[in-house]
């Protein structure tokens, strides 16, 4: 009864470190823990920070209160409380204590009535019914919103009956691989250009929200399965990724809110893993492709703070270089109009804009390589397209520009290999995300072979955040890191699936933005939560 009792308090904050998981041989002797850096050439990099670079929290305590986010969704900012099923628990406990002591001294010492076991008992039961029915969901409410594109999307609020609640927004990407999970649409031309989508917001409030209501939202993995089996079919073609997907982190949102711990508190519950860790930023500062109208033909141009002592320090490296780059762009007669995701789109070919970052970063006070290093997103399955699935066309690039490959010419799998491997040796280069087609496993295992071990090969479309295709990814020595986008797959219980067998497999993770983004943040808990090594972004989202 006193533990009932007592764990309906709200624990207030506690001062503690976030640590960092260091191979034995690499740790530092003698180093408080304080903010430190130690790189690992087969698992990338991990930071260790100070607890109050985060929320201050105790795994059953609040977010500290001081917090401008301390009242948000996922972070209990109310400080000590007694719910009514630990006055419940309070009094049964009193009376019990009270009525055996006077059994025991006063009336008959040697006996305790039966009769105060049975109503202790009885209390209890109330409490713990109480205390299910306190936390569970009460209603689920979803609407249409616009993403950063001005693009409708899904927005869901979670609402439990102990008056938690969590809300979250799903992204919406531009590039999209063919094997991800379905973005319905409602492809009516006349609103929204056919865009919007009515119909998502309609099965979350018509087919799911009902179906959930009286469930338990700390039982993730149970209410995202109910909501695949609603949907019935394996891409979420039915009711809607997009639908499902806003109802699943919405939920997680508002768990962590009934439990009073931020969320990637209780993302890290979920996964099964309490460490957590701050990833190292990967900055996009230049856009092409789909993203972008421009002539550069990759998809996304990165920068990562590969030497930075620590997240702060990342971050600040990584925007002196994107402001940096902007006086370069403008000295040269460059437009600096931004693309999708933030970054800038000058009219350039793709070598031309490796040079531009190359010059930005010395420009900034950094070292090419050893201080930041640059990775590419090369989205080669729209290259593949463009090619008509004959070979890789560098279909953006200018004809009279001397660094490209001529648009008229189509790269065989082989060639594509040759291309990036020449990319890899004159530039400093730490990653490549699609770098071939989807559908290219062979291709992939070439590259691999000849580049797996000399830097990040990121599975992006050839993966899909799916478990499936990555286990089969895995099998085939294929890549050696994964990308991971929750909207991909359409839950968080799938997305932590994918995530635990890519870090079990010794590939890397990294948590990704999609191009139409919003204002939810739920992915920066995500990469923490999960202990991951990168966090990719873009340039116009803040973390933390």
């Amino acid at each position: 009864l006193f533990r009932m009792a007592m764990a309906s308090f709200r624990v207030g904050p506690t001062t503690g470190n976030l640590h960092v998981h260091v191979p034995p041989a690499q740790r530092l002797q003698g180093h408080p823990a304080r903010h430190w850096w130690v790189p690992s050439a087969q698992q990338g990099a991990l930071y260790t920070v100070q607890q109050p670079a985060l929320a201050r929290t105790s795994r059953s305590g609040t977010r500290n209160s001081s917090h401008p986010s301390a009242s948000s969704p996922g972070h209990d900012g109310r400080g000590a409380a007694l719910s009514t099923t630990g006055l419940i628990g309070l009094m049964a406990a009193a009376w019990v204590a009270a009525y055996w002591t006077w059994q025991r001294l006063i009336a008959k010492p040697s006996q305790l009535s039966a009769d105060v076991v049975a109503y202790g008992t009885a209390m209890a039961s109330i409490g713990a019914e109480g205390a299910t029915a306190d936390r569970s969901i009460e209603s689920v409410r979803a609407r249409q919103v616009l993403d950063s594109r001005g693009q409708p999307t899904v927005e869901v609020d979670v609402r439990l009956r102990d008056g938690s609640w969590g809300r979250a927004t799903v992204p919406s990407g531009a590039s999209t691989g063919e094997y991800e999970a379905v973005e319905l649409r409602d492809n009516v031309k006349g609103v929204y250009m056919g865009k919007g989508v009515a119909q998502a917001v309609a099965n979350v409030n018509g087919q799911l929200g009902p179906r959930l209501l009286g469930l338990d939202p700390l039982e993730q993995q149970s209410i995202d399965a109910l909501m695949q089996e609603l949907d019935g079919t394996d891409n979420k073609g039915n009711l809607g990724a997009n639908a499902i997907l806003g109802v699943s982190l919405a939920v997680a949102r508002a768990a962590a809110h009934a439990k009073g711990v931020p969320l990637y508190r209780h993302i890290a519950d979920l996964h099964g893993d309490a460490t957590l860790r701050i990833p190292i930023p990967m900055a996009n500062i230049l856009n092409g492709g789909k993203h972008a109208d421009n002539k550069i033909d990759f998809q996304e141009f990165m920068i990562v703070p590969v030497g930075a002592p620590d997240f702060v320090e990342g971050l600040r490296w990584v925007t002196e270089t994107f402001h940096a780059l902007r006086g370069l762009l403008q000295a040269a007669g460059h437009v600096t109009s931004v693309g999708d995701e933030g970054g800038f789109a000058p009219n350039m070919g793709n070598e031309e804009a490796l040079e531009f970052i190359m010059k930005a970063i010395v420009a900034a006070g950094y070292e090419p390589g050893s201080q930041i290093g640059i990775a590419l997103d090369c989205a080669a399955s729209e290259l593949w397209a463009e090619g008509g699935g004959r070979g890789y066309r560098f279909w953006k690039s200018d004809p009279d520009d001397p660094y490209e490959v001529r648009p008229g010419r189509v790269l065989t799998g082989p060639q594509m290999v040759a291309y990036l491997e020449g990319l890899a040796q004159r530039y400093p280069i730490v990653s490549i995300e699609d770098g071939l087609d989807q559908n290219d496993w062979e291709g992939y295992k070439a590259l691999t072979g000849t580049l797996g071990t000399m830097l990040q090969l990121v599975g992006d479309d050839l993966f899909v955040t799916n478990p499936r295709r990555l286990a089969t990814g895995i099998e085939m020595g294929v890549c050696n890191a994964v990308l991971v986008k929750p909207n991909q797959i359409g839950t968080l219980t799938e997305t932590l699936e994918c995530v635990r067998l890519a870090q079990a497999a010794g590939y890397g993770v990294v948590i990704s933005h999609r191009s139409g983004e919003t204002e939810d943040t739920f992915i920066a808990d995500l990469a923490v939560g999960t202990g991951d090594f990168y966090y990719q972004r873009d340039n116009d989202t803040t973390l933390f």
